[in-house]
């Protein structure tokens, strides 16, 4: 059966079947006598070069050139049908038959009914008329000659038809398994690389500041060890404990490869921020929040927090800043944040991986960062978060 649902060896045994029907035909032919004979034997010639043509260079079944050859051949048919009657006649009817039924896309009924047309008219002709029942029988034999291969065909033809829409339908699954699984590929790149830049950006805030505050604690004793050493001392010692928390930052930064890490409670966790930045140096914070605050997501209050201590890293780092106004308003629009400092001022800000950090986590809760600086003194970060 498969050997037979094969395109192309279906055609390599119609062009054999076609070959073999011509040659006993043409036998079939030699057998008459005078003009008839070399009649007939043009008409064989128009035949099968007119099917030739046909089947090699009319692609278009749809064509009118396509129906009007396959109705000259279906007509040099009939007058074979008349002359010389035999079973290769019969053959050739089967294979136009086949020609029309399973080689073409969409059936094409009014040349079919053209083609049943002309055969019975033609062997219409050799029925015997002068008895009922002998002329009933030639009909039957008539109508069952050309409906029974028709009938064989188009069930063959259903057939093929279901092959091919099961073929295109696994041609279909394979394609979307192979997009599906160029999608899969390109989302677990993605993920990875979005892990990679969150891990990056988690030790870029968490360690940054943690080192800054370090820093400026070890400059500081180092500045009074010899006039307040107790003082000095007393720096040093809760610089180690920094170094304790630094490491269990690390740590949580680690931690994230498994799980996320949220602020609880936001007001706690600047009012420790702020904590360590005094305890290294003269700076001033002053908080303006909004106790509605904490009832917003973690993932709102934690990015409130690691934008605020960004923004103070960089504006002591960069600004030399020691005085900054942190408001965190809840206001109907969303959650307002700004962070202003008395830093020195910048006509030109370059956007370090601390601001692209920033930037990053704003806009992933859907929220809107402006950043401005005066020429000389103060700098200023607005945020914009809409309520989740």
């Amino acid at each position: 059966m498969d050997f037979l649902l094969s395109l192309n060896k279906r055609k390599y045994i119609f062009k054999i079947i076609s070959a073999f029907v011509t040659i006993l035909a043409f036998m079939r032919i030699l057998e008459k006598e005078g003009a008839l004979r070399d009649i007939l034997a043009v008409l064989l010639l128009l035949f099968t070069v007119n099917n030739f043509y046909r089947r090699n260079y009319l692609k278009d079944k749809r064509d009118i050139w396509f129906s009007l050859s396959y109705g000259f051949s279906v007509l040099i048919l009939g007058c074979f049908h008349y002359e010389i009657l035999f079973v290769g006649t019969y053959l050739f009817n089967i294979i136009l038959l086949i020609e029309t039924i399973i080689f073409t896309g969409k059936l094409n009924r009014p040349l079919l009914a053209f083609h049943f047309g002309v055969y019975l008219a033609s062997l219409s002709a050799l029925v015997d008329f002068t008895s009922l029942k002998s002329a009933y029988e030639d009909y039957v034999d008539i109508l069952l000659n050309f409906f029974m291969p028709c009938l064989i065909m188009l069930l063959f033809r259903s057939v093929l038809g279901e092959k091919m829409k099961y073929e295109n339908l696994n041609k279909e699954l394979e394609e979307a398994n192979s997009t599906l699984k160029a999608y899969a590929d390109k989302i677990e790149e993605l993920a990875k690389t979005q892990e990679r830049n969150r891990i990056a950006q988690e030790l870029h805030d968490s360690m940054g500041h943690s080192l800054m505050a370090l820093n400026m604690n070890l400059e500081y004793a180092q500045n009074v060890m010899i006039t307040k050493p107790d003082k000095a001392l007393e720096v040093i010692h809760k610089t180690r404990n920094m170094t304790k928390d630094c490491v269990s930052d690390l740590r949580k930064v680690v931690s994230l490869l498994k799980d996320s890490y949220h602020t609880e409670q936001l007001r706690g966790a600047m009012n420790e921020l702020f904590h360590n930045f005094r305890e290294s140096g003269n700076i001033r914070f002053h908080l303006n929040m909004d106790d509605s605050i904490e009832e917003e997501a973690p993932e709102v209050k934690d990015c409130i927090y690691k934008i605020s201590r960004e923004a103070i890293t960089n504006g002591i780092k960069h600004g030399k800043a020691a005085s900054f106004t942190i408001d965190i308003l809840d206001k109907p629009e969303g959650i307002y944040l700004r962070i202003e400092n008395n830093g020195s001022g910048s006509r030109n800000i370059i956007k370090s991986n601390g601001i692209t950090g920033m930037e990053e986590r704003v806009k992933l809760l859907g929220g809107k960062m402006e950043i401005t600086s005066g020429k000389e003194e103060g700098f200023c970060v607005d945020i914009n978060i809409p309520k989740l």
